[in-house]
């Protein structure tokens, strides 16, 4: 049998989170994308075990949007309208404060005018501050991305790269197109049985779909990797839908990941001077500056 790991970045990376924010380490924990998917082969191999001699991996594919000159301008473009509105705004709160403080008597009155325009003065400058950080913020996530994909490129093996352009509405980067190219392929490959088992590390109801063809139709065995909260307050913090829940043959829940396990596929942090020093790069710096991957667990959903 032949398997391929379908990566949806975006989501396994929101699985990571949930799992950090969970088990709540001293240090937080970063994913060695290699090992992470190994790993996950290997479970599937187990779990497999009595229905197949033999199970080959035989590609790994990584989805996620692209940054790009054009979606990085616009955003620089719209934060510098919006910077520039702040100052304004805080030029005429400013002026206001000028004049109130000018007024002579009405102590009690003035005292509560100035305060009222100082909260107002100090909302602008927060968002002021968030604008500039978020021009400083794309040009390091764009810097960490490229850092990843050389490190994909040039170390894993049999594992591509599928991305679409990275656009921006309202100055806020966004993926778009990355969900379709995930159906097409999961499709598209299936139909050309270029594989047996599909392992998707992702829960986007999205796919709902498309796994319901490749099932029915091909014949497909599916899994699935996400993390999912026994605690129905925790649903918010989920990353698979029930709907797709039920359409797949297995889902590994990353919930119930042990700390053991954690720490054979991740590291802690790396000092920052460590991670830029190092000729190549600390295999954990494409994780730190650009984060990656999930967990998986052995419980066994059908």
């Amino acid at each position: 049998m032949k398997a391929i790991i379908f990566n949806d970045k975006d989501n396994s990376d929101r699985s990571l989170n949930r799992l950090n924010k969970k088990r709540s380490f001293d240090d937080k924990r970063f994913w060695k994308i290699g090992l992470f998917h190994g790993y996950i082969f290997d479970k599937v191999k187990g779990l497999l075990v009595n229905q197949c001699s033999s199970i080959e991996l035989v590609k790994t594919l990584i989805y996620t949007g692209e940054y790009n000159p054009r979606a990085i301008n616009n955003v620089k473009k719209s934060c510098g309208l919006k910077i520039k509105e702040m100052n304004e705004l805080i030029k005429k709160e400013n002026l206001l404060l000028t004049k109130v403080n000018s007024i002579i008597g009405h102590d009690e009155l003035k005292k509560e005018v100035l305060e009222h325009v100082n909260s107002v003065k100090n909302i602008f400058e927060s968002l002021k501050n968030r604008y500039v950080d978020a021009i400083s913020k794309q040009g390091k996530n764009s810097d960490g991305q490229k850092a990843f994909f050389s490190y994909v490129r040039e170390n894993l093996l049999f594992t591509e790269l599928r991305t679409t352009p990275l656009v921006t509405r309202d100055g806020i980067i966004q993926q778009k197109g990355v969900d379709a190219k995930f159906a097409t392929d999961l499709i598209l490959l299936a139909q050309s049985n270029a594989f047996d088992v599909a392992i998707l590390l992702s829960g986007d109801a999205d796919l709902k779909e498309s796994i319901k063809l490749i099932r029915e139709r091909y014949g497909k065995l599916v899994v699935v990797v996400a993390y999912r909260s026994p605690r129905p307050e925790d649903h918010i913090e989920n990353t698979i839908s029930d709907d797709l829940l039920k359409e797949c043959d297995y889902f590994f829940n990353l919930y119930d990941f042990s700390e053991n396990e954690i720490f054979k596929i991740s590291d802690k942090k790396i000092p920052k001077k460590e991670l830029l020093t190092n000729n190549p790069p600390h295999p954990s710096y494409v994780d730190q500056v650009y984060p990656t991957g999930a967990a998986l667990v052995t419980n066994r959903k059908y």
